[in-house]
């Protein structure tokens, strides 16, 4: 809950008779107030009790509640008695509570004396209510209902209505300490009641959750928590086994899963103890936040009790989904988390993704996914969050199991479910609410018959309603003059805000993309994103009507072949052309059924009929209808054949994804049911629409703005081998690094050599939030002597390898050399712009070891990773991207291909094990593109150890060249400079390096275990034997970059020294995950990642 964002509340529900609530911010124009409190009588009809104290009447003392803001002038009966006490009222003291039956104070005795059972919910946002809504479930809990002064007035006239008639109860929270997430944990610890239910505003119960606290998982523990998703192994927050939270919190690490504190039931009165560690936690949080090893109060509650060793209860089915699924496809979106009670029955829908306001009236529970707990293993349960991409392009973020979840998870549609009708009524209300012109939350519990209001959370330029000031009147007045400003001849009022307009990338091969200056965009707003639904957006329509735009652009030839080296054997005709581009298939007649689709809306055009089985291990080979089957059949690697796809108008049958045995080296199968989904994914990158979109005079500006720069400031100057270096002039050409924390002694090294070498070309360092931290001192001393410039990395999708393609896509330089951390130079790189090759191609790709027929990938010809990135299959060099070098101009076309790979989930050639991470991605992008790139012609060396008086060598960091075969950069991607790591040792006694002028058949490297020899290196890289005939071994000392390793540790042991000088404590943040997730086959049916 932000402050800065909306009130806060929290709300406590009490057993009694109240039949609903709304709650009602203080920031509203006095006509929608009208329009609420008519809401609010019209939910009621008559009735509306003249009582307007009941129980509330009873619990004013308790309360602590003023009278004048908490008892309407028309209260009668005991709430009117109680007045009547006057100044008498100090001569007594409190006994007891006493609960009655019947709803009425005279009633008969209900439950046991002092036994107040509560349930209590986070109060977010509110939204009004509709007078039709079934309310006879059968829950009785009225409301205590927690707010900050600082934020809510408590004398708003609808506060009063709703303490004054309907049972709610206003608690102020008096620490200033209690804020955000840790207003929760105040109200737990502050209630009045010794049972509590804690429930975020936007959960929603399926059935009256009153028969929790008679369960005996609550009775045995007195209290019940819910998992989330992760688990220490699985989990995307830093609760690892071996994360430093279980230090700070002194405990010993856990294997269970984490806790989602959307519901949490406690009972007070048994876990004393652990409520007080708790309120030490959430008032005590810097450590842990500051290191980012809790996120809010998510964990807090668990932490408390296992640090007191208080008993508590886990639920144990894990949490399900509620969310969308697409037609005819296993493809799921879940958007609502669904929490089970001790019986595995559902009890609570936490809809904590797709808020429900007036704007957001799109039904999103058709089915409901949930783990098979009695028939999977709990080792097989894993979910993640991807975004709703082109599948589910409203959805910013979708949780579940979204792809191959048939054989661990049930996927069941809502209207098979007994509460299939909640969303629906929670749509009417918004539907009815939808005339208020303000941005309401509707927090609905049809089963337990409660409502909530949403407050206002509107900002506009300049301004912010939930600004700093404590007036909430001045607050009020100025919003009101400010929507006043707005107010249309309508009638109707909306909140001044900038507007985000959408700034496409031509297809024309244009060198500058720019919006223009006025142009503002939002990188994050995913109202950009074009949604997919069979038709051609309007931006299709465009392109369509100008030919000029959707030509692709014309691929300039090589001028001389890339490499001799570089070619294949002689007898494969393909290599015999230059691998600079992409082979171009050739045309085929629409008649064809293997003609390629050429769209993704003629794909949408096309249902699965069923699959086809062939012979001789080839998709058009012999058929074999005997073996056809129908969609839902599991295509197996020993498979081959083909999905049927049949028009859905035309009638017209087309041959989509052919299947060759042994093609995908990852055993994952997949179905025709949702086979579509590796054409869709090669098809969008043809015309990817980033949300941020590629503007090079913006990318400058987020540059300036970041390193808090303007085009007339001079004074940043950068110390470059004894001489100053301004910053920046030209953005023409520069640098740059991807950067977490474990990283920085690397990279610190590698641009003090690289600035010892004469290299005075601007750099760019990249990274996330919540993996760096800025203060570290080697950044500081980074950005302040050496001109390097921090980037970060805005686009939440961009993880792991994928932040090196965000980095190259938004750069501030025209001409970019993207660098590994753990990649030095031996000489200045700055020649490598005005190379021939470079200037004539526009980008410089290096090669890694491997060959299509000698890999430890899965780039063979007979692989799917070419009908999956739709490329033709050409025999040619893998790529390194420890170097890139890129003209970012004139490869406009190639980097959006490239972006698509790097954001659009599910990333299926790492899902399907077929490359590896960024590593190829460039060289696809390019491919894809028909776009010109260079592959440097010299195979990879190797620099590393030899054994003595033994022909035996163990390369440990790999060697490239430049174009004209000297050597240029030594990548460390084996033994790398770490914190606390053995620093010191020299690895670079000898380079190994292919020979010029020999054929490629003698080129072998593999990587080799031999601790025989070499103990302290895990794998050794290059010609380990016999290497004599067709590599070279030299000593480093006949190199002229001999001294660069005693150069390059000497900066590590400083910047090790500036780290200690400091003090500067880690963050135990983990580094971002280095290896896709290993998958596993199925033979059944049904098949799960």
């Amino acid at each position: 809950m932000q402050h800065n964002k909306m009130f806060a509340f929290f709300f406590l529900i009490v057993m009694t008779c109240a039949l609903g609530l709304i709650c009602v911010a203080s920031l509203i124009q006095q006509r929608d107030l009208q329009l609420q409190r008519l809401a609010v009588r019209s939910l009621h009809g008559t009735n509306d009790r003249a009582d307007g104290g009941g129980l509330r009447g009873q619990m004013t003392e308790l309360m602590q509640q003023p009278a004048d803001d908490a008892v309407d002038d028309n209260d009668s009966g005991i709430a009117a008695r109680w007045r009547q006490l006057g100044n008498d009222l100090n001569a007594y003291e409190c006994v007891g509570w006493r609960a009655q039956r019947d709803c009425s104070p005279e009633g008969g005795q209900q439950l046991v004396d002092d036994q107040i059972r509560a349930a209590a919910t986070v109060l977010e946002k509110h939204k009004n209510n509709d007078d039709k809504v079934d309310m006879s479930m059968g829950c009785t809990l009225p409301v205590e209902l927690w707010y900050m002064r600082s934020e809510t007035d408590p004398s708003h006239p609808i506060l009063r209505e709703l303490t004054g008639k309907y049972d709610v109860f206003m608690r102020e929270i008096l620490d200033p300490r209690a804020k955000k997430f840790y207003t929760k944990t105040y109200a737990v610890f502050y209630s009045a009641f010794d049972q509590v239910l804690l429930l975020d505003a936007d959960n929603f119960a399926v059935r009256d959750p009153t028969y929790l606290f008679e369960t005996p998982e609550f009775k045995n523990t007195g209290a019940i928590f819910w998992p989330d998703f992760w688990r220490p192994k699985k989990t995307i927050f830093n609760i690892q086994p071996t994360s430093f939270v279980w230090d700070v919190f002194d405990l010993d690490a856990v294997d269970m899963f984490e806790q989602e504190s959307g519901q949490v039931l406690i009972d007070r009165s048994v876990h004393q103890k652990a409520l007080n560690v708790l309120m030490y936690y959430a008032f005590n949080p810097g450590t842990f936040e500051r290191l980012r090893l809790a996120w809010g109060d998510k964990d807090l509650f668990r932490f408390a009790w296992l640090k007191t060793k208080s008993s508590f209860h886990m639920i144990k089915t894990p949490p399900g989904s509620a969310g969308l699924k697409l037609p005819d496809v296993n493809i799921f979106c879940g958007v609502t988390m669904v929490q089970h009670d001790p019986d595995r029955g559902i009890v609570f829908l936490h809809r904590n993704q797709e808020k429900l306001t007036s704007e957001n009236r799109e039904k999103v529970w058709s089915h409901i996914q949930d783990f098979r707990v009695d028939k999977v293993p709990m080792e097989d349960y894993d979910v993640r969050g991807a975004n709703g991409g082109r599948y589910f392009p409203q959805f910013k973020r979708c949780y579940g199991k979204d792809i191959y979840y048939e054989k661990a998870f049930t996927v069941t549609a809502m209207e098979e479910l007994p509460f299939a009708g909640l969303e629906q009524q929670l749509l009417d209300l918004v539907q009815e609410a939808a005339r208020i012109d303000v941005l309401l939350l509707l927090a609905l519990s049809a089963s337990c018959g409660w409502y909530s209001q949403h407050i206002i959370s509107l900002s506009y330029e300049g301004n912010d309603v939930q600004g700093a000031t404590h007036d909430v009147i001045v607050r009020r007045q100025h919003l009101l003059a400010k929507i006043t400003a707005y107010t249309g001849g309508s009638g109707s009022s909306a909140a001044a805000k900038i507007v985000l307009s959408s700034v496409d990338y031509l297809t024309d091969g244009s060198s500058s993309l720019d919006g223009g200056a006025d142009t503002i965009i939002n990188p994050m707003d995913d109202g950009q994103e074009e949604k997919l639904d069979g038709k051609l957006n309007e931006n299709e329509k465009k392109s369509q009507a100008n030919p000029k735009e959707t030509k692709p652009p014309t691929s300039k030839p090589t001028q001389k072949p890339t490499q001799k080296l570089g070619t294949a054997p002689e007898k494969n005709s393909e290599t015999s052309k230059s691998p600079s581009r992409a082979p171009v298939e050739k045309s085929q007649s629409v008649e064809d059924p293997w003609a390629p689709i050429k769209s993704v809306a003629e794909l949408d055009m096309y249902e699965c009929k069923a699959w086809r089985q062939t012979a001789n291990c080839s998709p058009r080979g012999e058929s074999k209808p005997k073996r056809d089957a129908s969609c839902d059949k599991i295509i197996l690697p020993s498979d081959s054949g083909f999905c049927e796809y049949r028009h859905r108008k035309t009638g017209a049958i087309r041959r989509i994804v052919g299947a060759k045995c042994k093609s995908r080296a990852s055993q994952m199968g997949y179905s025709c049911a949702n086979a579509t989904m590796l054409v869709r994914y090669n098809l969008l990158a043809d015309g990817y629409k980033p949300l941020y979109p590629m503007s090079f005079e913006n990318n400058q500006r987020d540059f300036l703005q970041q390193n808090d720069l303007s085009t007339t400031k001079s004074d940043k100057a950068v110390v470059v081998s004894g001489a100053k270096m301004e910053k920046p002039k030209s953005f023409s050409r520069g640098i740059a690094y991807v950067v977490y924390e474990q990283l920085l002694l690397s990279v610190y090294a590698a641009i003090r050599a690289l600035r010892s070498t004469g290299c005075k070309l601007p750099i760019e360092l990249w990274y996330r939030e919540e993996e760096t931290n800025t203060s570290h001192p080697l950044l500081q001393e980074l950005t302040g002597k050496y001109g390097a410039y921090l980037r970060v990395i805005q686009d939440s999708r961009a993880i792991k390898f994928y932040t090196k393609l965000y980095a190259v896509f938004y750069s501030a330089f025209d001409n970019l050399l993207l660098l590994d951390a753990d990649n030095f130079a031996a000489r200045d790189p700055t020649y490598l712009f005005a190379t021939e090759v470079y200037n004539d191609t526009g980008a410089v790709f290096w090669p890694d070891f491997w060959m299509p027929n000698r890999t430890i990938f899965k780039t063979k010809k007979n692989s799917d990773v070419w009908e999956l990135m739709g490329v033709p299959y050409i025999d040619m060099f893998e790529q390194e991207s420890g170097q890139v070098l890129v003209n970012r101009a004139k490869h406009t076309k190639a980097l959006h291909a490239m972006l698509h790979y790097a954001l659009t989930e599910p990333h299926l050639p790492a899902e399907f094990n077929m490359l590896w991470g960024d590593k190829d991605l460039f060289r696809f992008a390019w491919m894809r593109t028909n776009s010109n790139f260079h592959m440097i012609s010299r195979p990879a060396g190797s620099a590393g150890l030899k054994a003595p008086n033994l022909n035996i060598f163990c390369g440990s960091t790999m060697v490239q060249h430049d174009p004209k075969g000297d050597i240029v950069f030594l990548h460390r991607n084996i033994v790398k400079f770490l914190p606390d790591g053995n620093n010191t040792e020299k690895f670079w006694h000898y380079v190994q390096q292919y020979n010029k002028d020999q054929d490629l058949r003698f080129y072998e490297v593999r990587g080799d275990v031999d601790h025989r020899w070499f103990p302290n290196i895990r794998k050794c890289y290059g010609k380990r034997i016999n290497y004599l005939r067709a590599y070279s071994l030299k000593p480093i000392t006949d190199f002229p970059f001999a001294g660069l390793e005693d150069e390059i540790i000497s900066h590590v042991v400083e910047g090790e020294k500036l780290i200690k000088d400091a003090k500067w404590v880690p963050t135990p943040t983990a580094p971002p995950m280095t290896k896709p997730p290993k998958k596993h086959i199925n033979t059944d049916s049904r098949k799960t990642k």
